[in-house]
């Protein structure tokens, strides 16, 4: 993640903010449309970053959420791990 960016939780006014109840969608399957957290900036430079995840997040309306059903895994609001590794990662049920 690009220095330049922020991030923190709801209201805290960072370039990213990540929902309140983010860490309690570990390991369960979350919804198409469910919002993880908001956008507070227009610059998509500052989150490109997260091309990677261009299957399971949708970023619209200053909303990131799922673009389809997904299942988070080590999903963390800690942010120094977000910093320094990821916010976590998303897999899907195999059929």
């Amino acid at each position: 993640m690009p220095v330049s960016v922020t991030v923190g939780l709801e209201g805290d006014g960072a370039d990213i903010e990540l929902c309140d109840d983010l860490e309690w969608m570990n390991y369960s399957e979350q919804p198409k449309g469910k919002v993880l957290g908001m956008l507070n900036t227009r610059d998509e430079k500052k989150y490109s970053f997260v091309i990677n995840e261009a299957n399971y997040l949708l970023f619209k309306d200053a909303q990131i959420f799922f673009k389809n059903v997904a299942i988070p895994a080590m999903i963390t609001k800690n942010l120094e791990a977000i910093r320094n590794d990821s916010v976590g990662y998303f897999m899907k049920r195999l059929p």
